[in-house]
């Protein structure tokens, strides 16, 4: 007889006699199911490097094949960066039977998963090019739904053993952030604390890193649906702070100016120091801080940074990097502060950091419907009105924007009113009123002049450090830009001569005149004067 498993587990005699084998199927029947298992696969066909990793990840969820095409086609560096490829490899380690196909330009992607399956002591080379925080986003909603628990060690396997991944730096959310926020975040939604955990084994800064992490998230059936609409007070302040290869003074001047401010609002405000030295530190100085603010109501407000030296890769990275001086420990500590407290003022049960992954968790419950109340610095972002919201917003500096005949590196802020004093001189050339100045004992000449009619000036600014989550369309952009303020009017100087109409920068003007009359409307009246004056040509 045979044996049949039964509904509740256990193995049963079956009452039916085994069959005689079947012939087996010929060649033609053979190459139909070939064809029907590997080729006809229909992909998902989408453009661009936008949220690359959210279309991996929705896919994998899916079990649905995607094909990205004209991925950075007409940068001068094309194709996917090397934190893609390696995210790439991450997926096939965590998934079954994964086929990745790149073109030799790296432009063009076909993804096709089967399932998602976690594994046990798996282990990543995540490469230099971003932390550790670009990879744990999307495990984090990968393990939940695999078929076996994950567990996953991130770091860096080249024989040299001289080059590991970053747990910390200002691009992705650090390490500390996601024990202290996402860990706390994610059983709201039900996750069992067993088995979900988050270790630092060592720490690395950018550019040679040297960090090792160990992650472990347990399998879910499905989340629990939320109703996640009290965003509570705020009771307390924790943070830790972190330095590797520096002295721990570093730290304590962190600590002492980020209490500096929160204590003169609530005075249950901790912050620990997490000090690294030896083969725990990595390969490069550096140090920051990651804060959260609790509520009342259970949520976790973070913001977080890490000061090191830029990667090689970086396409602003200053010409003489080894000159480059950080931000001091002090400011560092005031910065972050202020950041958490703009945090804390925008409003909703999880910061902008988290923001896209609430809402990822949201769209994957079965059926139930989850309620959560939200900020908006992230919404508006990819909103049609955004640019106009923002202008409305943006303070205007008009008549103290200069454009200054000269290169000034920027390493830290500075009163410039003390030694930068323009002066009206009365005198008028060229219908400009002049204006003089002195700058590092040369005297300047300038002028302030109107932008055009219908054109504003804007001054723009590296994205602020707790803009950054799962959701922005950043991935593998260097540097994301923001505007800081608007202004109608500019004063530009001249070393030795009085400003004239006859400057380059006044003249770069004219285009906008030339292109106001190619692009103006024709009207009857036009095409009658026209005529008239070839008449008179002719």
């Amino acid at each position: 007889t045979l044996c049949n498993k039964s509904q509740d587990g256990l193995i049963a005699p079956s009452k039916q006699f085994a069959k005689p084998p079947s012939p087996p199927p010929s060649a033609e029947k053979l190459t139909d199911q070939r064809e029907a298992k590997m080729g006809k696969a229909s992909y998902k066909k989408l453009t661009g490097s936008q949220n690359l990793r959210q279309r991996l990840v929705l896919a994998a969820l899916a079990s649905t094949p995607v094909l990205i095409e004209d991925i950075r086609a007409e940068e001068t560096w094309p194709g996917l960066r090397p934190h893609e490829v390696s995210f790439l490899r991450l997926l096939e380690k965590v998934s079954d039977d994964c086929v990745v196909e790149i073109n030799e330009t790296g432009t063009k992607l076909k993804f096709k998963p089967v399932i998602v399956m976690g594994g046990r002591n798996l282990v990543h080379d995540c490469g230099l090019s971003r932390a550790v925080g670009y990879f744990l986003e999307p495990l984090f909603v990968l393990g939940l739904f695999a078929k076996k628990p994950l567990t996953i060690t991130l770091k860096e396997l080249k024989a040299s053993n001289l080059w590991f991944w970053n747990t910390n730096d200002s691009k992705d959310p650090s390490v500390d952030t996601f024990r202290s926020t996402t860990l706390p975040m994610l059983k709201h939604f039900g996750v069992p604390s067993e088995r979900l955990d988050l270790k630092i084994q060592s720490r690395g800064s950018a550019p040679q890193g040297g960090g090792e992490v160990f992650l472990s998230i347990p399998i879910v059936q499905s989340l629990t649906a939320v109703n996640w609409t009290d965003e509570g007070m705020v009771k307390r302040i924790r943070g830790v702070t972190f330095s590797t290869t520096v002295s721990t003074k570093f730290e304590n001047t962190m600590v002492y100016a980020a209490r500096g401010i929160f204590n003169l609002l609530l005075p249950d405000v901790h912050v620990f120091t997490d000090h690294k030295s030896g083969p725990q530190a990595g390969h490069s100085p550096g140090y920051g801080i990651s804060l959260v603010a609790e509520t009342t109501s259970g949520c976790c407000i973070s913001a977080d940074t890490a000061i090191s030296y830029s990667r090689g890769e970086d396409i602003a990275e200053l010409e003489d990097e080894g000159k480059k001086e950080l931000m001091p420990p002090e400011d560092v500590g005031v910065q972050i502060a202020n950041i958490l407290l703009g945090e804390i003022e925008q409003g909703g049960v999880v910061d902008s950091t988290h923001q896209g992954l609430l809402f990822l968790l949201c769209a994957l419950f079965p059926q139930d419907v989850s309620k959560g109340t939200q900020g908006s610095i992230v919404l508006r972002r990819h909103g049609k009105g955004e640019s106009q919201e923002e202008e409305e917003r943006a303070v205007d500096l008009s008549g103290q924007v200069h454009l200054l005949p000269c290169s000034i590196k920027f390493n830290g802020p500075s009163n410039v009113s003390q030694y930068f004093k323009p002066k009206p001189t009365g005198i008028e050339s060229e219908g400009l009123r002049t204006q003089e100045a002195c700058f590092r004992g040369r005297k300047l000449q300038g002028a302030s002049i109107s932008v055009p009619d219908g054109y504003s000036g804007f001054v723009l600014g590296k994205k602020s450090l707790g803009k950054r989550n799962l959701s922005d369309n950043s991935d593998g952009s260097s540097n994301c830009w923001e505007m800081n303020a608007k202004y109608k009017s500019i004063t530009y100087w001249n070393h030795d001569s009085l400003p004239s109409q006859d400057d380059g920068f006044l003249r770069c003007f004219h285009w906008l005149s030339v292109a106001k009359s190619m692009h103006k409307p024709t009207t009857a009246e036009d095409l009658v004067s026209a005529s008239a004056a070839l008449e008179k040509m002719n």
